[in-house]
């Protein structure tokens, strides 16, 4: 006992955080393997961490490391399970039922429930005389295989019919695909600098009438701003190819 007097709760929390941190950063340079090892002592040490779950499982898919699920001397097949996400649950079966209950359970933990959503829009969603307001949620349009795959889709509007709002939240991109989607769209809105709840509000003065999530389960998504229901449709399309399992799409 006296050997083991600096092994407490503080102690544990700050080891924890330095495995995850150093996971991360092997992870960001592609060093897989000693990563891995990283996250699996983590997790022996709290097992309730979901995202270092998720990060584990991640890996071992990358590495096309089987069984894709191991399970530790303190955390079972459960915990990886639980904590898996709905992309990585994409490559690891072609369960539909499963998938869709993992999503759900993602979408309930990961997401959650704002406090408060959006019940009413502006007065421009209900004239009909006027063309149909779509907006399209991205934090790919740029330099990006997301980016690739819609660089005609703004321009395939027919403009009298239809008024097209883009709204970008990735990274700063001074590429000539990100100018492109300035270009191509009849409104450019950059909403990094807002939170969810101002941005959920901007899509709504917009008067959007059809909101696109074209990241759905993928980095740099803004699910939370999309719970808050911006517009009266929300439709997950094209960057995430599976279900999102959630009571907003």
């Amino acid at each position: 006992l006296a050997r083991m007097a600096a092994v407490n709760p503080s102690a544990v929390s700050h080891k924890v955080t330095t495995l995850n941190q150093s996971a991360r950063a092997l992870e960001a340079v592609s060093q897989d393997d000693p990563a891995e090892n990283m996250l699996r002592e983590s997790l022996e040490l709290d097992r309730d961490q979901s995202e270092v779950a998720q990060h584990l499982v991640a890996l071992r898919q990358r590495q096309c490391k089987w069984p894709i699920l191991e399970p530790g001397e303190r955390f079972d097949v459960g915990v990886l399970t639980r904590g898996m996400s709905p992309l990585s649950a994409g490559a690891f079966t072609d369960d539909p039922l499963w998938q869709l209950a993992l999503a759900a359970h993602y979408n309930q933990t990961d997401v959650g429930s704002p406090a408060a959503t959006l019940t009413a829009w502006p007065q421009a969603v209900q004239d009909g005389d006027a063309p149909l307001r779509v907006g399209y949620l991205s934090s790919d349009l740029r330099e990006h295989a997301v980016g690739y795959l819609m660089t005609e889709v703004p321009g395939l509007h027919d403009r009298s019919r239809v008024e097209v709002f883009n709204y970008y939240c990735g990274v700063d991109s001074p590429d000539a695909m990100h100018a492109h989607f300035q270009a191509a769209s009849d409104h450019f809105r950059v909403i990094n600098h807002l939170d969810d709840a101002a941005a959920a509000r901007l899509m709504a003065d917009d008067g959007i009438q059809i909101l696109i999530d074209l990241n759905g389960y993928t980095r740099d998504a803004r699910l939370k701003l999309v719970a808050m229901r911006p517009a009266p449709v929300i439709v997950n399309w094209l960057g995430y190819p599976g279900t999102m399992a959630s009571p907003y799409h």
